[in-house]
């Protein structure tokens, strides 16, 4: 009897972990089945990852276009803004020239006006 129950107790035994295996085997199947949507979420991630990732280029590329461009830009502009100081410094030397030879020339109409005053006054009542 000892070895019928032996027997019987291997038989018990061997079910019992052909049962574990084939829950094992479901289990692992399931767990193939969860990777392989992981995997094809991962795929859909890393895909919009590359794309983001070029854009972050493409983005930088512009941005750094556009800012070599504004420097050209700024450039030019201090170039046209010097030479517009340049000239209102201009402008404004021959104002003051003219300004300069008005006054001279205030000063000798004033003169020829006192000559004509004088001369009118002295010999203009005369007949």
């Amino acid at each position: 009897m000892n070895v019928e129950k032996s027997i019987q107790f291997i038989l018990e035994q061997q079910t019992k972990t052909a049962a574990l295996l084939f829950a094992s085997e479901k289990r692992a199947e399931r767990h193939e089945k969860r990777m392989d949507r992981q995997e094809k979420r991962l795929g859909a991630v890393e895909h919009t990852l590359k794309a983001i990732a070029r854009i972050i280029r493409e983005s930088e590329e512009d941005h750094r276009r556009a800012h070599q461009e504004m420097g050209y830009k700024l450039k030019e502009m201090g170039y046209k803004l010097n030479a517009l100081i340049d000239a209102q410094m201009r402008a404004e030397t021959r104002l003051d020239k003219v300004e300069a030879r008005q006054a001279k020339t205030d000063e000798k109409f004033e003169r020829f006006i006192a000559i004509l005053a004088r001369q009118h006054g002295n010999g203009g009542n005369r007949k």
